[in-house]
């Protein structure tokens, strides 16, 4: 990166690089990592979206199972503990639709 300090304003005719951008790189850096590394990279961010879509199923179907048996074996003993629990079930299966699944494909896409 040029760092010469000198601010360009629109109609300055003073500095000799007028016109050009003093703030592009003139070097050209090379990478730092190898390809070792970069694999390593790519087959952690294969196994996390592995992981999170195995997150995204379970937790999808586990809290529809709870649903189903909370409708199907209705008490009506315990209706504060099976609403707070089909509301935890509900929530969680809003958050499983909304971000989780969201998550995973992009953990994929880049290990790609």
């Amino acid at each position: 990166m040029n760092t010469t300090g000198y601010v360009l304003s629109a109609n300055d005719s003073s500095h000799p690089e007028k016109g050009t951008n003093v703030w592009n790189s003139t070097e050209t850096t090379s990478s730092s990592t190898s390809s070792s590394e970069e694999w390593q990279r790519n087959w952690s961010e294969y196994i996390t979206g592995i992981v999170q879509w195995i997150l995204f199923v379970v937790g999808t179907v586990g809290n529809l199972v709870v649903l189903v048996i909370l409708v199907w074996r209705r008490s009506k003993q315990q209706v504060g503990t099976q609403m707070f629990v089909g509301s935890l079930a509900l929530a969680d299966i809003g958050l499983m639709l909304s971000s989780t699944w969201v998550e995973a494909y992009d953990s994929v896409a880049q290990s790609n």
